[in-house]
């Protein structure tokens, strides 16, 4: 995983591997149920410190060996925030994680680039609307026609937020759903099913 500043090239980019992403929301749920694996949940590290999220935060959990034979491996939260002065990422632990060195941020520079080019400028202050599902079985579906149908579907009261609705003439919208485990879920819906 590879996280960088894409507005300022010259803060130095970070690298974890077995690490993946979840939302702050889903924290206390991690907690208790653990983080869904290939296998099966394994917990949350223990951690040494207790960190208070403020908005705008990403937070990072990294897979990494325990001395819990029940649970061999754990995952410690990494909390990513962007200051002026850069990205900060510290761990449950309160150890600042430091940056990769010059040379290795050389290797990132062009993957950084290409990136940055595919990602959307969005304005922070731009929240997307959310609305709940009215349907009680709402089909999802690949693309805004009736052919291209998922096996997954919405079921009543689940909020999701609106992406593109500049055609809610034509019966569909482009949302995007949070699952409780964190992952999300880019489709299409029809406009009916909405609230």
């Amino acid at each position: 995983m590879f996280i960088y500043n894409k507005n300022d090239s010259s803060v130095p980019p970070y690298e974890f591997f077995g690490g993946r992403f979840i939302r702050p929301d889903y924290l206390a749920t991690a907690a208790k149920e653990g983080i869904p694996d290939k296998f099966g949940p394994i917990p949350l590290c223990k951690a040494d410190a207790v960190t208070t999220l403020a908005e705008g935060k990403l937070l990072i959990a990294e897979k990494q060996t325990s001395n819990n034979e029940q649970n061999p491996y754990c995952y410690k939260i990494n909390y990513v925030t962007s200051t002026k002065a850069g990205l900060i990422i510290k761990s449950d632990s309160g150890r600042k994680i430091s940056s990769v060195s010059a040379k290795a941020a050389q290797k990132w520079d062009s993957m950084r680039k290409a990136v940055s080019r595919q990602i959307e400028t969005v304005e922070p202050t731009v929240r997307l609307r959310k609305v709940t599902v009215t349907s009680a079985k709402a089909p999802l579906y690949t693309s805004p026609n009736s052919d291209a149908t998922t096996s997954m579907y919405l079921v009543r009261g689940d909020m999701i937020e609106i992406l593109d609705d500049n055609n809610p003439d034509r019966g569909w919208i482009r949302i995007r759903y949070i699952t409780k485990s964190g992952k999300a879920l880019d489709s299409w819906i029809q406009s009916r099913d909405l609230e």
